[in-house]
């Protein structure tokens, strides 16, 4: 008797064993992502107004195309490091009411103390942090050079539609890699734009990039 308890015990305990450890038997695959956000907050001073917001941006593998994924995901993980520069965004809404839209572009190896002039704006159109153009990469004019993307819009329904109230097309200032390890990096940002009419922001602050992999429950 004693032996056939044993084996009703053992039993139950694999059983126990398979029910908690599931994924391990049904084949789920694992999913990447890649994520942008604020240590603590980002300062915008735009007219003498202070704002202080703290976005996050976040994609997965499936969200946008595989090219563009895959070479920001492996810079980002210093598996891979591409030629031109990495595009990440990061996107969130004011006190205000106004959606900030900022994309970087940056040198792809992200070294720890490098620091990168930003000379340049190129445009990003305000909408879902997956559209096309704010993920991938982009020339730059050199290797510790970035170039931003930075516009402030409001929304309005229906019809769908973003107002510009900011768009930069000029910016100054530099991106400093604090820190960095292997799938993540943390950045500081002082940064001074320009619109066409000649009115300043700047934006201070650190941000965090980093990549995610996991393993989904079975349902």
């Amino acid at each position: 008797m004693i032996y056939r308890s044993g084996l009703i015990s053992a039993a139950v305990v694999l059983t126990l064993a398979a029910l908690s450890t599931g994924c391990n038997y049904c084949g789920a695959e694992e999913e990447r992502a890649i994520t942008v956000s604020t240590t603590d907050s980002l300062t915008i001073t735009r007219n003498a107004q202070v704002t202080r917001l703290a976005p996050v941006s976040r994609v997965g593998a499936a969200e946008i195309s595989p090219l563009s994924f895959d070479a920001v995901f492996n810079a980002i993980e210093g598996t891979q490091t591409p030629n031109r520069a990495l595009l990440l965004t990061l996107s969130g809404t004011a006190a205000t009411g106004e959606l900030v839209t900022i994309v970087f572009a940056l040198p792809a190896d992200l070294d720890r103390n490098d620091q990168y002039t930003v000379a340049r704006t190129f445009t990003a159109e305000p909408g879902l942090s997956t559209d096309p153009g704010m993920w991938g990469l982009r020339e730059v004019a050199g290797a510790n050079t970035a170039e931003i993307a930075f516009t402030t819009s409001t929304y309005s329904f229906p019809p769908a539609q973003h107002t510009i109230t900011y768009r930069a097309n000029a910016a100054s200032g530099m991106i400093r890699v604090l820190q960095r390890e292997r799938g993540w990096a943390e950045l500081d940002l002082d940064i001074t734009l320009t619109d066409a009419a000649g009115a300043t922001a700047t934006l201070d602050g650190r941000i965090q990039v980093n990549t995610e992999r996991y393993t989904p429950p079975c349902t």
